[in-house]
């Protein structure tokens, strides 16, 4: 026969088994998310303003999806029984990927002189 200790026991247990799968669920689908964005953005090679736009875009979504996880560790950080230390080493990647997405970011600044450039070589030729 169980007793009403067990019983908060288990309920407790049952509580935290059901807030683990919700953030691995969402860690997971963040992380799909931040793949797609980069991959997309990747992919993007500008050779118009408005395919820069588009590359920036997808950048801006994936430093977004960092952000969102970096979030979601936190959150998970309050919510669960484990000490903070567990998720230094996750938050530390997350700011580490969104100093390298930045920097990423910055790259278009060379696409967008050339296009500029080769839009004034157009004019030109074109007058």
């Amino acid at each position: 026969m169980r007793n009403r200790k067990q019983e908060s026991s288990d309920t407790a247990d049952d509580y935290y088994d059901e807030v683990i799968t919700e953030f691995s669920v969402n860690i997971r689908r963040i992380l799909r998310y931040l793949i797609m964005h980069i991959t997309a953005g990747n992919t993007v090679y500008p050779t118009t303003l408005d395919e820069l736009a588009l590359r920036r875009r997808y950048q801006n979504l994936a430093i977004i999806s960092c952000e969102q996880l970096h979030q979601e560790f936190l959150y998970c950080e309050d919510v669960l029984p484990v000490k903070a230390s567990v998720f230094i080493p996750y938050i530390e990647m997350i700011l580490f990927e969104v100093r390298l997405l930045k920097g990423w970011k910055k790259s278009n600044a060379k696409f967008e002189a050339l296009i500029m450039k080769k839009g004034k070589e157009e004019e030109r030729q074109n007058r």
